[in-house]
């Protein structure tokens, strides 16, 4: 019976190994720290619960794999963010408004040039030692002269003293005005001189005339003389006197006309 189990088994060892095997499984226990290398996981087999709190470093992650939908909202904050290494092109537009800025932060360093203009200045915000006064210019002014107008009979005529200002916003207008008259022959001569803006009148009329006691010859007699602010809103204006003959023969000479802009 013995000789019959014995040849039993010779014949048939190798099967009896197989199924050992088989039902015991070829996993082996690994013994010792490091001894699971990266060649013996399956790629994707190790997920999240398979990973330490805090487990991965920084080191453990290749540059630029960690994207923004990695990240949860709001988990980076100015303590997470090397000094000077969040650059423009890294920031939305319109992302960073005066709540996110320190008082005083921003000095003329981080300002591009001219994006500062009078919409983003507080009004009454700026004095004299905010102001380099060379950029300035100076306010406009323009004069006109006409040594003879000769009007003759009661229409107005423009005479040639013309001073022209362009103004950008709204401001105050000096205008002046001198002028004397003659009276040539006949006397008592005279008549009216009038300040006109952009040919309509800008004053009353101004008597101008008189006796001579030669009435031969043209007598140098007194004027016109006006002084006039006018508050004007941006646009061109052009000032000039014009001149009629009420009686006899007047002659009006050495008109000048002047305007100089004033700040408001």
């Amino acid at each position: 019976m013995s000789r019959r189990i014995l040849g039993h088994l010779r014949c048939h060892v190798v099967a009896y190994v197989a199924l050992f095997f088989a039902l015991t499984g070829s996993a082996a226990a690994l013994t010792g720290q490091n001894s699971v290398f990266s060649d013996d996981i399956s790629n994707g087999q190790v997920k999240s619960p398979d990973i330490l709190d805090s487990g991965v470093k920084a080191p453990d992650i290749a540059d630029g794999h960690v994207r923004s939908p990695e990240i949860a909202a709001d988990a980076v904050d100015s303590s997470e963010i090397a000094a000077n290494a969040v650059k423009g092109d890294e920031v939305d537009a319109n992302a960073v408004d005066s709540s996110k800025i320190a008082a005083n932060a921003v000095g003329s360093s981080e300002i591009a040039a001219n994006s500062v203009d009078g919409g983003k200045v507080a009004d009454n915000s700026l004095d004299g030692a905010d102001i380099n006064e060379g950029t300035l210019s100076g306010l406009g002014a323009n004069d006109g002269f006409d040594s003879l107008c000769d009007p003759q009979n009661t229409t107005f005529i423009d005479c040639d003293a013309q001073a022209t200002v362009s103004l950008n916003r709204t401001m105050n207008v000096l205008v002046i005005v001198t002028t004397h008259f003659d009276v040539a022959a006949n006397a008592p001569a005279w008549g009216n001189c009038r300040l006109e803006r952009n040919d309509a009148a800008s004053s009353n009329n101004h008597p101008i005339g008189g006796f001579t006691q030669d009435t031969s010859t043209s007598v140098h007699q007194g004027g016109m003389n006006l002084v006039d602010v006018q508050t004007l809103s941006a646009g061109t204006y052009t000032f000039e006197v014009s001149c009629n003959q009420e009686d006899s023969d007047v002659e009006y000479r050495d008109i000048r006309v002047a305007a100089v802009e004033l700040s408001q």
